[in-house]
């Protein structure tokens, strides 16, 4: 009966022992950190090379958070009102966060989040961006009504929570573009 309880004993500090975890090596603080963009100046023209192209529908400056679910690499894209072009590497990125006024937001829902498809050597319409805290006010239901379709994607701070839509108003985009670029003849794909 002794051993059996000594046995018993054993077990449970040998099975303790083999759940205890210790943190792996802490890698270097610049691997880390997610790449910072800033959007190119939109002077007439898309930038000769790739880039994203997104249209933020509102008054102030926006900082999207992404994620690149091919890699897991960070990226931090600094976007303006209006059209804003920026550079933006191959893969699938994912919205994970953004900030705006000073505040960060991150995404509520972990099944449905907003992903784009950036392609190598291409000019990828990455969206139109309406925010709302809570939710959408009632005076852009006009901007929404005017996009061939739109997503709403929850997203919470310390302080509340926000509503970002990302639509697709491609062929205004692409109008506006034509009008005030010098090469009539754009390569801007859809990326979602």
């Amino acid at each position: 009966m002794r051993f059996l309880s000594f046995t018993a004993f054993f077990l449970i500090i040998l099975s303790g022992c083999a759940s205890y975890r210790t943190k792996g090596p802490v890698s270097s603080a610049s691997s880390n950190q997610p790449k910072r963009t800033s959007p190119v100046e939109n002077k007439g023209a898309l930038p000769p090379s790739s880039g994203a192209l997104w249209e933020i529908l509102g008054e102030e400056q926006l900082v999207l958070q992404l994620k690149n679910v091919d890699d897991g690499n960070a990226l931090i894209v600094n976007l303006s009102k209006g059209l804003s072009t920026t550079p933006v590497p191959a893969g699938h990125w994912e919205l994970t966060g953004f900030e705006q006024s000073n505040q960060s937001f991150v995404s509520m829902n972990t099944s449905k989040k907003f992903v784009f498809s950036m392609k190598q050597k291409k000019n990828v319409y990455a969206g139109s961006i309406v925010i709302g805290c809570p939710k959408i006010a009632p005076g852009d239901f006009k901007l929404l009504k005017e996009m061939k379709f739109f997503n709403r994607y929850p997203f919470s701070s310390t302080t509340g929570l926000c509503e970002l839509v990302v639509g697709n108003n491609f062929a205004k985009v692409q109008s506006i573009l034509k009008k005030t670029s010098k090469n009539k003849k754009l390569n801007l794909v859809l990326g979602f």
